[in-house]
């Protein structure tokens, strides 16, 4: 596709995202944006699922988190 295509083909699906301001990305950004785009446009039933978590990245919860609110006093 050319730019001017892809950012026809952007902007169908994004109306949000100004030409001009695509204007200024390489076509090979713009071709990878409009993949992504295409993407998020197929319903959930029919994605791939998600790669699971790394668990050893995973948060460790903090110790606010485990504490149990003190009842007010009135």
């Amino acid at each position: 596709m050319t730019k001017r295509e892809l950012i026809d083909e952007i902007t169908h699906l994004n109306p949000s995202a100004p030409p001009a301001f695509l204007a200024e990305f390489e076509p090979e950004d713009l071709a990878e944006y409009l993949r992504r785009l295409r993407d998020v446009q197929i319903p959930p039933a029919q994605r791939p699922a998600p790669a699971p978590p790394d668990q050893a990245h995973a948060p460790a919860p903090s110790a606010d988190s485990e504490k149990k609110p003190e009842p007010a006093l009135f």
